[in-house]
């Protein structure tokens, strides 16, 4: 099994898993450490060292962004690219301002559009430290420059939204879409909303849907929108809704040009869980997710199926058991692959080996498809906290061959505790 993506086109390298036989329920693959950061991002009293998940370009190449940058508070953007031999090489693509203005702490992934330019948020800094969208274009000469699209804060009390968390998506016709986490005319609940360019190459913001009484709309959105086929978003709030516990939401544009938003899931902090983040969907239109799970579990992945009377009904797929040093933790966002096999990050469970990961050290699992509700849950790597890595925490992706790539929080040396992270492949079974 070679190490190396297949140079093909972006869609293909992010959504394209060979489909494979299950060996057994722990089937243990072969982990490869990329890479192992360094900048002493803990020593910081703020302890928010973070690592985005990756986004691949047409030749395989690897780019995400980190919130503590080569041990300032500003943060990077960093690119990893396999070279002939089976070596990776890392770098540093962009480095955000000590001033500020180019905004601070980017915590969401990365958007590639079709000529190799990276866009993405920041959750501080800007003209208003409200955070920005930003776009990294490269040149003849391998440097990346930063265009800021948008500050937010642009308007009286963070109008506008403030503090993003998730990254951006585009529509077909070139416009940008994400939310805030704060900010908004409601409350500081955050909004959605859309960035469309201008003829003299600035970008104008559309506030879509304010989130706010926590009763009705959710509140605080953190993961990025997904389109359907029909041009709808969706999206995820981790609290809100009528049992304060989360929400999933469709936003539905309508003919004068405003948004509707519709709440298609209400957490309740029971049998369906609570907290949910991020959700993508299959072909068939269904919505797939992971949550927190009902009382004395560790989470859960559900799926969401459109009614014929316009609503959705709710499957859990898996439930995980509560953390411990043999169990399994928390999922993150799954990841999905066209022929059914969703892939996760879990935040615990794995092996333990020291004080840095009490509940394990985190693992990556995938539910295969069965038939109706049954699906095969396989744990598929367990990280160690040390050279490996602890706690895998971004979403996933895949190359041609069906390896995995990934982001862990931190681990990357012998002593486990003492690292920054790591990116890792997972090799295909």
């Amino acid at each position: 099994m070679r190490n190396r993506p297949c140079a093909v086109h972006l869609a293909s390298i992010l959504f394209c898993l060979s489909l494979l036989t299950p060996r057994c329920a722990h089937a243990q693959g072969h982990e490869r450490t990329l890479h192992e950061f360094g900048g002493n991002c803990w020593e910081d009293d703020q302890n928010y060292n973070l690592i985005s998940g990756l986004v691949a370009d047409s030749k395989g190449d690897l780019y995400g962004a980190r919130a503590c940058g080569a041990g300032l508070a500003q943060g990077d953007v960093f690119e990893i690219s396999y070279v002939p031999g089976g070596r990776w090489h890392y770098s540093i693509i962009y480095t955000f301002p000590n001033d500020g203005l180019g905004g601070v702490s980017p915590q969401s992934g990365l958007t590639i559009d079709k000529s190799g330019d990276l866009y993405g948020t920041t959750y501080l800094g800007g003209a208003n430290d409200c955070g920005v969208v930003y776009e990294l274009t490269p040149n003849s000469s391998g440097h990346w420059t930063e265009t800021v699209l948008y500050n937010f804060g642009s308007l009286p009390q963070a109008a506008d939204g403030c503090n993003p968390l998730a990254s951006v998506v585009f529509d077909h016709e070139g416009n940008l879409y994400g939310t805030t986490s704060e900010g908004g005319t409601v409350g500081p609940y955050g909004v959605a909303f859309e960035l469309s360019p201008n003829s003299n190459g600035t970008w104008s913001e559309n506030v879509l849907h304010n989130f706010g009484n926590p009763g009705q709309y959710g509140v605080g959105p953190n993961s990025s929108l997904v389109f359907d086929s029909s041009g709808n978003l969706y999206g995820t709030t981790p609290n809100g809704g009528q049992y304060t516990d989360g929400t999933v939401f469709e936003l539905s544009p309508t003919a004068d040009g405003t948004w509707t938003q519709t709440l298609i899931h209400q957490f309740s902090g029971g049998s369906d869980g609570s907290s949910p983040y991020g959700v993508v969907f299959d072909s068939s239109g269904n919505l797939y997710g992971s949550a927190g799970g009902p009382v004395n579990t560790g989470g859960e992945v559900y799926r969401l199926s459109p009614d014929s009377d316009g609503g959705w009904s709710m499957t859990v797929l898996h439930t995980f058991p509560v953390p411990s040093n043999t169990a399994i933790g928390v999922p993150g966002r799954v990841s999905f692959n066209p022929k059914g096999i969703l892939y996760g990050p879990l935040d615990g469970g794995g092996a333990s080996p020291y004080e840095g990961c009490p509940q394990g050290c985190g693992a990556i699992f995938r539910l295969i498809p069965g038939l109706g509700t049954r699906w095969s849950y396989q744990r598929v790597y367990a990280f160690t906290g040390l050279l490996d890595g602890g706690v895998p925490m971004g979403p996933l992706i895949f190359d041609a061959e069906g390896n995995v790539y990934g982001t862990t929080l931190f681990g990357g040396d012998s002593n486990g505790a003492d690292g920054d992270g790591t990116i890792f492949q997972i090799t295909a079974q």
